[in-house]
C-alpha cells in the first residue's frame, strides 16, 4: 500500500537551496522548516527502470534508487504481457528490461501510477 505525500519543500526553500538542488539533482531539505525535517525520514526515490518477467502470470518490477543511500528499491505489480492489437494480437511481448506490459484495470499498478502522477496516461498500454 502506498501513501501519498504532498511535497511542498520546494516552495519553502530559499533561492540558494533551490539552485543547489537544481544543479546537483539531489533533494535539499530546507533548514528552517520543522515539517520538512519530519519528512527527511521519508526516503527520496528516483525512478531508474522497469523490467517484465514470467510469461505465465505476468509481472512488472519497478526499480527506484534511494537518493540518500544509493540503494535500489523494487516494487512488483501484476500485468498483462499479451499484445492487444495488430497482426501479432494474442502473442506475448518480450520480457526483460524495458519490456512492454498492460496493467490490469483494477490493479494496484494503476493506483500507484495515479498517486504518483495525479492523472492517467493517454493510453495505459503506453505507460511502459
Amino acid at each position: 500500500m502506498t501513501t501519498s505525500v504532498v511535497d511542498d519543500r520546494v516552495a519553502k526553500q530559499t533561492t540558494e537551496e533551490w539552485l543547489k538542488e537544481y544543479t546537483t539533482g539531489n533533494p535539499v531539505i530546507p533548514a528552517n522548516n520543522s515539517e520538512s525535517n519530519k519528512r527527511a525520514s521519508i526516503p527520496q526515490l528516483r525512478f531508474d527502470h522497469h523490467r517484465t518477467a514470467n510469461y505465465k502470470t505476468g509481472s512488472v518490477a519497478l526499480s527506484f534508487t534511494n537518493l540518500v543511500t544509493n540503494q535500489e528499491c523494487v516494487a512488483f505489480f501484476n500485468c498483462n504481457l499479451t499484445r492487444q492489437r495488430g497482426s501479432k494480437k494474442g502473442e506475448k511481448y518480450r520480457v526483460g528490461r524495458d519490456g512492454q506490459f498492460l496493467p490490469p484495470e483494477r490493479g494496484n499498478f494503476r493506483v500507484f501510477f495515479l498517486e504518483a502522477n495525479g492523472k492517467p496516461p493517454s493510453r495505459w498500454a503506453a505507460v511502459h
